[in-house]
C-alpha cells in the first residue's frame, strides 16, 4: 500500500539533492547516475501521486553525467599547487585568512589544529634569511620546521590586526563590516562577536568555521584543512623529485617529519609511515596535477 507522507520531505531542491548524493560517497560515475535516475524516478512518482508541490523536477534541468561527475569521490579530493594556493589568497579580505590557509599549506596544523592556534610571534625566527616556526601541539609535543618569507609576512600580518573584516563572510550592513579582536599574545585571535571562552582562546572551531567560509568564496564545497595539508605534502614532494627525479626513503622521512604524518612502529622501534605518504602522492588526482607519479 502507499504511504501518505508530509509534503516538505519532497520539496528538495537542486542544492539539497547534491548534499544528498555527495554524502553518498560513490566511486564512480555510473554508481552516481545510477543514483540520480533512481532520485528522478522518484521524484517524478511524487509529483505523480499529488506528494510534491510543482511539477518541474529539478534533476530534468541537469546533464546527469556532467553534474553528477562532482560527486564521485575522486572527483572531490582537492589537490592545489601552490600556486593555485597563493592565487587563493587574493580573494580572501584578512591577512587572518590569508594565514590560516598557507600555514595549513606549508605543514603547521597539529592535533584539532592546535600548533597553528598556540602560534605566536616570538615563536618564529630568522636564520639567514630563512624562517623557522617553533611549534607546540596540544599535548605539549614540540617541532620545528621551515616555512616561507610568504607566510611569515601573512603570520606577521595577521598577529597586528585587529579588526577582522567581514566581507567574506557576506557582512553587508556598516555595523557589521568590522568586528574587533581580543587582544592575546597568539597570532590567531577571537572575535569579540562570538561566545567568551576561557582567556579568549580559540579552539578547533576557529578553523572548521574558516573552511565553511572558504568553499563558499572559492565555489568549492569540497574543500577541506585535510585536503590543503595534502596539497602541501605533496608539493614538498615533488621539489624533491625535481631535484633528484625520483624519491627516497629519506625524503619521505623529511616530508614525514615536515608535515607530522602518522607513524608505525616494528620490533619496537618507532618510524615514519612511508606507505601513507606514497598513498597520498599515488593518487590519481595528484598524478594528475603534477603529471608524474612520485612513487616510481
Amino acid at each position: 500500500t502507499e504511504r501518505q507522507l508530509n509534503k516538505d520531505l519532497y520539496e528538495m531542491n537542486i542544492d539539497e539533492l547534491a548534499v544528498v548524493l555527495s554524502g553518498a560517497k560513490s566511486s564512480t560515475i555510473s554508481s552516481v547516475h545510477n543514483y540520480i535516475m533512481s532520485f528522478s524516478r522518484y521524484i517524478d512518482w511524487a509529483y505523480g501521486k499529488g506528494l510534491a508541490v510543482g511539477n518541474i523536477n529539478p534533476l530534468s534541468q541537469k546533464d546527469h553525467v556532467e553534474w553528477g561527475r562532482q560527486f564521485v569521490t575522486s572527483y572531490m579530493n582537492t589537490i592545489l599547487t601552490r600556486e593555485q594556493v597563493i592565487d587563493m589568497l587574493q580573494e580572501l579580505a584578512n591577512e587572518i585568512d590569508q594565514a590560516v590557509l598557507l600555514a595549513l599549506f606549508e605543514g603547521i596544523s597539529g592535533e584539532g589544529f592546535s600548533e597553528l592556534l598556540n602560534l605566536r610571534m616570538k615563536d618564529i625566527e630568522e636564520k639567514d634569511g630563512t624562517y623557522f616556526a617553533n611549534l607546540t601541539d596540544q599535548n605539549g609535543e614540540k617541532r620545528t620546521i621551515e616555512i616561507t618569507g610568504k607566510l611569515y609576512k601573512l603570520l606577521d600580518l595577521a598577529d597586528t590586526q585587529e579588526e577582522y573584516i567581514n566581507s567574506n563572510e557576506n557582512g553587508t550592513l556598516p555595523q557589521t563590516f568590522y568586528s574587533h579582536l581580543y587582544e592575546s599574545d597568539r597570532i590567531f585571535k577571537k572575535s569579540k562577536r562570538g561566545k567568551v571562552t576561557e582567556e579568549n582562546l580559540l579552539t578547533h572551531l576557529f578553523v572548521n568555521r574558516k573552511f565553511n567560509m572558504f568553499k563558499k568564496v572559492f565555489d568549492n564545497h569540497f574543500l577541506n584543512a585535510r585536503d590543503i595539508r595534502k596539497s602541501g605534502i605533496c608539493h614538498l614532494a615533488y621539489g624533491l623529485f625535481k631535484e633528484k627525479g625520483k624519491l627516497e626513503t629519506e625524503d619521505y622521512i623529511k616530508i614525514g617529519n615536515h608535515y607530522n604524518t602518522i607513524w608505525t612502529s616494528t620490533n619496537g622501534k618507532r618510524y615514519r609511515n612511508v606507505t601513507a605518504i606514497k598513498k597520498i602522492l599515488n593518487s590519481d588526482k595528484v598524478i594528475e596535477t603534477y603529471k608524474v607519479d612520485m612513487t616510481k
